[in-house]
């Protein structure tokens, strides 16, 4: 898709495989009129292989993100799902939901600026938490994994204190 403006990106592991991916939108109708709209994007999700490399799913995941798409915020809801709201310039809101009976939440403190996660292979991979994650968007300071993957959550703040949060079924913390 080139050419196509990126407005809205969010990071997770949208496909359950314990991986990081990338959901994308994007589009842009407010160009001069003699160079046409951007508009060849629907939404794209890059899943990740965890070795830094990415594969783009277009059409095969129900996410489909089209118009003049300006924005993308994560919402965590009480029932441990997820919703994704996609904000299209003078267009509808359109919500998609996900949720996996492995997955588990733990949220970000006010002062909380990352996260380690230690997966059940030993690898250890960093989760930052933000205070606005894309273009004009906000997200929950909520941070999902698979709890059949992850051995360990530490939480950092801002003045280098953490906070260790278990990790199993049931959410509690240390």
């Amino acid at each position: 898709m080139p050419g196509c403006p990126i407005f809205g990106m969010l990071t997770g592991d949208y496909n359950n495989d314990g991986h990081t991916d990338v959901l994308i939108t994007g589009n842009s109708y407010s160009t001069e009129v003699s160079t046409g709209a951007y508009d060849a994007m629907t939404g794209i999700l890059l899943a990740g292989d965890g070795r830094g490399n990415f594969k783009s799913l277009v059409n095969t995941t129900g996410f489909k993100a089209d118009g003049d798409s300006k924005g993308m915020a994560l919402l965590h809801t009480a029932v441990n799902a997820n919703i994704i709201l996609s904000a299209n310039n003078d267009g509808d809101l359109k919500t998609y939901s996900f949720s996996n009976n492995n997955m588990a939440s733990a949220t970000a403190g006010k002062n909380d600026v990352y996260a380690l996660i230690q997966k059940n292979n030993g690898k250890t991979y960093r989760q930052e938490f933000y205070w606005g994650n894309s273009y004009l968007s906000n997200s929950s300071r909520v941070f999902n994994y698979n709890s059949s993957l992850v051995s360990s959550v530490i939480f950092y703040d801002n003045k280098g204190n953490k906070k260790q949060v278990t990790v199993n079924s049931k959410q509690k913390e240390k």
